[in-house]
């Protein structure tokens, strides 16, 4: 199962990069995540160290965190070093257009992992942060503004 899910995201980067290749972009999407959810419970079935689900999320947390914490730490010197060389990212243009509502959201996710997807979801109304049908409608496009998307 291993294999076919790295064949996949290979799928999925290769339509990325290339056009349609393989079983095409989406469907090795969707597939890889059937395969996933496959594996995902039976490694809660199987392993007596997820006697629960929120070991397993915990477990999860964990093993991705320190990883993501380096990635986003890297992107933000970066994006320090540019800005005070006077080059601005799409990053720091979102982040400076934002209102405060938004950059608190922002800054959250960024730092907790949790909840990126609602960038997409969020659109800027005024000063306000509201829930839109797609993050075209906002003035500002927040999801740009995650340091490791």
């Amino acid at each position: 199962m291993g294999t076919l899910r790295i064949l996949l995201a290979i799928s999925v980067l290769l339509t990325h990069c290339y056009g349609f290749v393989f079983v095409g972009g989406q469907n090795a999407v969707r597939m890889f995540y059937m395969v996933s959810g496959f594996l995902i419970s039976h490694v809660l079935l199987a392993s007596k160290s997820y006697s629960t689900v929120s070991a397993f999320y915990i477990n999860r947390y964990l093993r991705l965190y320190p990883v993501y914490c380096y990635v986003a730490a890297l992107s933000l010197v970066y994006l320090v070093v540019a800005y005070l060389a006077g080059i601005n990212d799409v990053i720091t243009d979102v982040f400076l257009q934002a209102p405060l509502s938004a950059k608190l959201l922002i800054v959250l996710t960024n730092a907790g992992l949790f909840f990126q997807d609602w960038l997409m979801l969020v659109g800027i109304d005024g000063s306000s942060l509201v829930f839109a049908g797609s993050n075209a409608n906002g003035a500002v496009v927040l999801w740009q503004a995650m340091l490791v998307p």
